[in-house]
């Protein structure tokens, strides 16, 4: 009878270690599994995030081009101006009568 016992506390206790092994296998395999859909979303998250400072900086650059378009033409256009004004000084330097 203390035989049949032990053998059966024996059994139970291999039972209960592979029942353990099995489970924690299991675990393994789920925790790998979230680990590589986390790593997937990280990754994507990164891309998108990439690809949004890259945006910003590829519009940033076309803005600081436009603007300086911008500034060159209105320069060019202020210069006009004012040789546009200094040659009606001069003419009006030129025309008044000289008094020295």
């Amino acid at each position: 009878r203390r035989r049949a016992v032990r053998e059966e506390a024996g059994l139970r206790q291999r039972n209960e270690a592979d029942f353990e092994a099995h489970v924690r296998h299991i675990r393994e395999a789920y925790d790998q599994r979230l680990a590589d859909g986390m790593r997937i979303y990280y990754d994507r998250a990164q891309a998108a995030e990439d690809d949004i400072t890259l945006f910003f900086a590829s519009e940033k650059q076309r803005i600081q081009e436009l603007v300086g378009e911008h500034s060159a033409h209105n320069n060019a256009r202020v210069q006009e101006k004012l040789d546009k004004y200094n040659k009606a000084i001069e003419q009006v330097f030129s025309e008044a009568p000289h008094t020295m």
